[in-house]
């Protein structure tokens, strides 16, 4: 019984249609899967870059507090060698310990101080 219809052109249309849609598909899973490594190396990237920021912040943040120290130690010998003589303690040529113990006290305070006036730092 032949009803004059070609039910194979219906056939290879469909399955045409059919490939064409898996195509789109696979591209689309492809596609998908492509910015999801992008966004996976994008977080990375962010990672990275915050972590740097943190050192470098860190880094200046000792920076500033030893310059600070310094500062503080050569005025503090300055004053000792303006005032009584028989109080030096920083001054003496072999007190290397307690010049260095003075430095890094000073420069313990400076950081927590410079910490403790802009809190959020420590978080960028």
């Amino acid at each position: 019984m032949n009803d004059g219809f070609d039910y194979s052109s219906l056939y290879y249309a469909a399955e045409g249609s059919a490939n064409e849609a898996r195509q789109r598909a696979s591209d689309a899973e492809e596609q998908l899967a492509y910015a999801q490594r992008s966004l996976a190396r994008s977080q990375l990237l962010v990672q990275s870059l915050e972590e740097s920021i943190r050192i470098a912040n860190r880094h200046i943040l000792e920076v500033a507090a030893e310059r600070t120290a310094f500062h503080d130690l050569a005025q503090a010998m300055v004053y000792e060698l303006h005032g009584d003589p028989a109080s030096r303690d920083l001054t003496i040529p072999d007190n290397r310990d307690g010049r260095r113990a003075f430095f890094e006290k000073r420069k313990a305070e400076v950081a927590e101080a410079s910490e403790a006036a802009n809190a959020n730092a420590k978080y960028i």
